[in-house]
């Protein structure tokens, strides 16, 4: 940890006696080189979705075709792969044979998709191979601990609490291959273990290892196995819960989950079938949950076991890249209440709803210096069982978006309208992941129609951290840009972001506010 720079320790300690502060331009001033990552191209505007935000309002259609081609474009990348699936698929063998474990770590988006993998191998009955973990604990599916992501040292901590063991392997996960957290996770996994850790992540290795200090460590790292999957730009810019985690899932699945006695590249073909589908069939359902929205209606999803962790993590991840409302925790009834929930009707209870969704024991955080933010017994707050949808509709009246599945087909219905889609034979994670790419479009095409970002510009960002203080800075740059308003200094328009991102009595988006001032000025 030598090296680091003063104001990681100044956070860090603010994290740890629980206070919440502005966020401070003078320290991101001293700092911020290490925080510009417009140069990854996962932070990039692609150009097949600029207008997004226009066409979702006036031609879904077009819309949904955009997102296609972007989603197409980016799994073409794993046709490249299929050699690192391979090996990594004979080493996860290698390690289940001698009694040992696969542990994948994440952040976020890439946490999320660690944990629906390990649900989809116990579903097969393979209940120890797999043991994943995120940023903050399970909570942290549905509201994300930001400054966890910071912490090495708690990545570090959760591994070794989870009974990492020198006979395990570890797969560390990250988006843009530049998440403290996970980066921890790898470096302490080599201290441990016996076996290389894999680290995968969507940007260049060469860029990152001459950009960033933090990364050059792990990539170069002798033990360590960087496996780059370069997806380009996400459809909508910066939001790499779209592209990025679709495509490392796809690849981790088709390596590691149970497909019967077929080769890599029948797997392959399998998930890119699912490129096959015309998203424009979700044309009513999305142009239907946006006027609700519109109309300020608030709607809960409904889905079996088998697919709510796929939902949990579509309708979690609005809150972080729209600005919206987390899930409402029923033990503090001041929360504003979430656009969305997601309902289990099959659960009567908090825990067994979370248990049975995951197929296995939470897995909590209960810290001291936490003050119960992560701990199960807040996870009971979040209550997608019955009895939470009970109390939630008798707040106020929920519209129902429902998700079923049988062995013949998908259906998913809202407001009279209902899309089947044919899973005859279809193995359980491409089944998973045709949700997961529908609703990824439908989400954020939703999120069009109610002017929750601009072009493909996330305008909504909460700059919370630095790390989005300067996404809010170059977004916001962008914008002026499009205006014709060249010339503008980098660092003053971030003073710009901070004093905004600070005002309490300000509302709407902040990059918004901060491009207006400018034109104004």
């Amino acid at each position: 940890m030598q090296g680091l720079p003063f104001f990681f320790w100044f956070f860090c300690f603010l994290f740890f006696i629980g206070l919440d502060v502005n966020v401070d331009f003078s320290l991101f001033k001293k700092n911020y080189q290490q925080f510009q990552l417009g140069f990854l191209p996962t932070e990039m505007s692609h150009p097949f979705t600029v207008g997004l935000s226009e066409f979702a309002k006036h031609d879904l259609a077009r819309a949904f075709d955009c997102f296609k081609k972007v989603d197409r474009l980016a799994f073409e990348k794993l046709s490249s792969l299929t050699r690192q699936m391979e090996t990594l698929q004979q080493q996860a063998h290698m390690v289940w044979k001698n009694g040992g474990r696969v542990f994948m770590s994440g952040c976020g988006a890439t946490g999320r998709l660690a944990i629906v993998l390990e649900s989809l191998k116990r579903r097969e009955g393979n209940s120890q191979e797999i043991i994943s973990f995120m940023a903050g604990g399970d909570l942290a599916l549905i509201r994300s601990l930001e400054r966890f992501e910071d912490r090495e040292d708690y990545g570090h901590r959760q591994l070794i609490e989870l009974g990492f063991s020198s006979k395990d392997m570890l797969i560390a996960v990250t988006e843009g291959g530049e998440t403290p957290f996970v980066l921890g996770t790898a470096l302490k996994a080599t201290e441990i273990s016996h076996y290389p850790t894999y680290l995968l992540f969507c940007n260049p290795k060469e860029l990152l290892q001459t950009k960033l200090d933090r990364c050059k460590r792990s990539i170069e790292h002798p033990n360590i196995r960087s496996i780059e999957i370069l997806t380009g730009p996400m459809a909508l810019s910066g939001s790499t819960r779209l592209q990025a985690t679709s495509v490392q899932m796809s690849f981790l699945a088709i390596a590691l989950l149970d497909w019967g006695n077929i080769s890599i590249d029948k797997r392959l073909e399998q998930v890119m079938s699912v490129l096959d589908y015309d998203y424009r069939n979700m044309k009513h359902l999305t142009e239907q949950e946006g006027l609700a929205y519109l109309d300020h209606q608030e709607i809960t999803y409904q889905a079996p076991l088998e697919l709510a962790p796929s939902v949990l993590t579509d309708t979690t991840e609005r809150s972080p890249t729209f600005s919206l409302s987390a899930f409402e925790n029923h033990f503090t009834p001041t929360d504003p209440p979430s656009w969305s929930y997601l309902n289990i009707p099959s659960e009567k209870d908090a825990l067994s709803a979370w248990e049975h969704m995951l197929s296995r024991k939470v897995r909590c955080l209960e810290w001291s210096e936490l003050n119960g933010v992560a701990s199960i017994e807040r996870l009971k707050g979040y209550d997608l069982s019955d009895h939470g949808f009970k109390i939630r509709n008798r707040r106020k009246h929920q519209m129902i978006f429902e998700v079923q599945t049988d062995d013949l087909e998908m259906v998913l219905s809202f407001n009279r309208q209902h899309l089947s889609i044919d899973t005859r034979g279809m193995h359980p994670f491409v089944k998973n992941l045709y949700l997961k790419l529908l609703l990824n479009a439908h989400s954020t095409l939703v999120m069009g129609i109610n002017d929750r970002y601009q072009s493909n510009v996330m305008t909504w960002v909460r700059p919370s951290n630095f790390k989005l203080v300067d996404r809010s800075t170059r977004y916001a740059l962008q914008l002026l840009a499009e205006q014709n308003r060249h010339g503008y200094d980098y660092l003053t328009v971030a003073e710009r972001v901070c004093f905004e991102a600070n005002n309490e009595r300000a509302t709407g988006p902040v990059v918004l506010r901060v491009v207006n001032y400018f034109l104004s000025s």
